[in-house]
This record gives structure tokens, sequence and C-alpha cells, in this order.
């Protein structure tokens, strides 16, 4: 057999494999097709039960696709399931979507049952190969990942029917920079209106403060008991919000989250998120964010002392591309302590079995804690913010330097 048979031979069979591969891949591996919706465009905020909304996406692709795939979009009520669902056979254009490339807007007339109750609802959409419902793809570019496949791409405002709903047109824009402030969604602004109401009552014995996404809000319903032991009597308030990324935080310290107070300590723990919504994130860029977000804070908190917690650990399994991920993104994290008013902590071990394993009993789904991982944290915590609130409380009862005279 000559070299030239052996590696056709060789090559027709790296083909087969990789033809018996593809349904995998296309599975949602995201070194396969994953498109990013990259602009959608309702031609209403605001719509009356028993009317009709239109609405058109643009896509992006990552590689090229020779199939068809179904897109379904559910509108879900804040806390509640969806009450409305249809869906749409997406044909990519001359068989293929073509890699890097916009390619036609896809226009979907939805309308809205009569019956459907006002208020907001969340534009959740899940993308799947046609006629394989399991089989789910990865959308880049949401707000955050939902549960079940799916994801969340902005809200509409649903009015009850006859009413006077103004025709002004919604483009909602995916973040592409984890470092510029941007307000991701209606129910996200609710939950900052919120937060700043909280601070604004608690302004003038406001000591410590906490920063963050869902894993820092926990603190007000899954770890609540904990908080009310450890914290509360501290004088803690909590601003964290569901899915929030960098950016989404530097919208809410732009927008009152910390006008009128003077805290002693800010906790910041952050970053997840652009792992979970943002996958096109490196580590560079979210690190970016952060220190940006450390600028910020060191901004209009100048007095305030900031303690920097490294990206809790993701995952079940030590050597996950997401745990890996965040390893990067803590070591770049570390570069911002500068050992008086910013100090890094790295807190992923505290979390871990002896395996480097992240148990059900400390994070349920991987991602969030349970109660005795709030508890976890609050030990670990303490110590750090009592060493930080002395440093404070030493330098506000230091003498002043006294100023030397004029020649």
């Amino acid at each position: 057999m000559t070299l030239r048979t052996v590696l056709k031979t060789l090559v027709t069979g790296l083909i087969l494999a990789l033809s018996l591969l593809a349904p995998t891949v296309f599975a949602g591996d995201k070194t396969g097709f994953f498109p990013s919706i990259r602009r959608i465009e309702l031609d209403r905020g605001k719509v009356c039960a028993g009317e009709r909304v239109k609405v058109r996406i643009d896509w992006q692709a990552n590689t090229v696709a020779h199939q068809d795939y179904q897109l379904t979009l559910d509108l879900a009520g804040i806390g509640r399931p969806p009450d409305f669902s249809t869906h749409s056979v997406i044909q990519p254009p001359a068989t293929q979507w073509q890699a890097g490339v916009l390619v036609h807007g896809e226009d979907f007339f939805i309308t809205i049952p009569g019956t459907m109750a006002p208020g907001w609802r969340r534009l959740l959409w899940s993308l799947t190969q046609a006629g394989a419902p399991g089989q789910t793809l990865p959308l880049d570019n949401a707000d955050r990942h939902e549960r079940h496949s799916q994801y969340c791409f902005g809200e509409i405002e649903i009015l009850p029917a006859g009413s006077d709903a103004p025709a002004e047109p919604v483009v909602r824009l995916p973040t592409s920079d984890p470092a510029k402030p941007e307000r991701p969604n209606e129910e996200w602004r609710l939950r900052h209106a919120e937060r700043v109401a909280d601070v604004k009552s608690h302004a003038d014995q406001l000591d410590l403060l906490f920063v963050g996404d869902s894993i820092t809000g926990g603190w007000l319903n899954i770890g609540q008991a904990v908080w009310e032991k450890e914290f509360a009597p501290l004088h803690a308030v909590n601003i964290g919000i569901g899915g929030s990324q960098t950016q989404h935080v530097l919208w809410q310290l732009e927008n009152g989250a910390i006008d009128g107070i003077n805290p002693r300590v800010v906790v910041l723990m952050i970053g997840v998120n652009h792992l979970l919504a943002s996958p096109s994130h490196q580590t560079a860029d979210i690190a970016r964010g952060i220190s940006t977000v450390v600028a910020k804070l060191r901004e209009k908190l100048p007095q305030t002392k900031i303690i920097l917690l490294g990206t809790f650990p993701k995952d079940r399994i030590s050597d996950s591309p997401d745990r890996l991920k965040i390893q990067q993104l803590n070591s770049l994290m570390a570069a911002l302590d500068d050992g008086y008013e910013v100090r890094f902590f790295d807190l992923t071990s505290k979390f871990l079995g002896a395996d480097g394993s992240l148990s059900p009993d400390v994070s349920p789904d991987g991602v969030h804690l349970s109660p005795m991982g709030y508890q976890i944290w609050a030990d670990a915590l303490t110590p750090i913010i009592r060493e930080m609130t002395a440093l404070r409380a030493a330098r506000e009862v230091a003498p002043a330097v006294p100023l030397r005279s004029s020649p």
C-alpha cells in the first residue's frame, strides 16, 4: 500500500467520523454553530391585549449552517411561567448562514391574546433544530440565560384592551462592552428602583454595602437568616440584582444607587453572568469591566474601603471550561488589590470539596448558593469586614497632618 493510499484512507475515515459527530456539535457545543441575536426591534414597547406587535430580529452566525432551525418565543410575567408561546421556522438564506455576516432580518407578527392580564412580560427565546425540540443551541448576547435553555432579550408591556398605547418603536441592542454602563431590561429597572429606595431609607446609618448580581441579591431571600444574624447588625444594605453584569452595575452606580451615602466598606462580587449570558466576553473584557466598577466606586465613595471578591466557582467539576475561565478572571482581578483602599480576596476554596467539586449542598444549581453556602460566605467574609472597618475607623480618628507654613 502506497503512502498516498494510506493518507487517503485516513482522511476518508476522519471525514466520516466528523460527519457522525455533527449532530452532537449542533446540539449546543459552542465550538459548533451558535448564532447571536445582534438586534431586536419591536414596533411598539407597549401593546394592548388583543392587538398585534411586530418583532424584527437580526442574526449573526459564527459558522456556516446548512439546515433549518426553529425559534420559539415565550412571554412570561415577572416571577411567573409563560402565558403565551409562538414559534417560527428559520430558513437560512441561500441554504447557509455565513460566518460573521448579518443575515436578513426575521420578522414575527405576534397577536397578544385578548385575555392576557396587563403587566410587563419578558421576551424569552429558545433556538432548536427544526423537528428536534430537544436539541437546543446557545444564544449569545442575551440579558441572561433563563431555565429550560431560554434566553431573555428585553421586555414588552401589555396594556388593558382598548387602552391608548403609543406606537413608539423599541430597539434592543445587546451589550458589547462590559466597561460601558447599560440598563438591561424593565424587570431589572424595577429591582434597581427598589434598591435605590432601600439605600435612601438607610442612608443615615449605612456602614456596609453589598454590590453584585443574583448571588449577592440572594442574601435577601435564600441567605436572609444568615444576613439577619451576621450583617444586619452591621448596618448593611444590599443592592445586588439578578442578571447583573459589570455594565449593569455601572449603570446602577451612575443612577442613584450610591448617592448620598458614605459606607465604611463595600463588598463587590460580580462576573459569573458574563459566562452565562455573554460567552463572547473574554476574561480580559470582564476584568476590564470589574476594574471600571472599582474605579467608579472609588470616584463616588472616596472614603470607603472596597472588598473585591473573586468570582465564585461555577459547575460541579474542577476542570469545566467556565471554572477555568473564572480562575483566569480571578488572577486578573488580584492585580486591583492596592493593599489598603482596595483588597482582593479569593474565597473559591471555601466552597469546594477536597477534590475541587462544588457540592449540591453548597450550590444546588452549580451557580447560586444554598443557605449552607451563604453561611460559608459569611464565615469567610466577617473577619475581613472587621479588618477593613477597623482600618477605616483608624483613618477617621487619625490626627490631621499640619500644613507646612509658608516661608
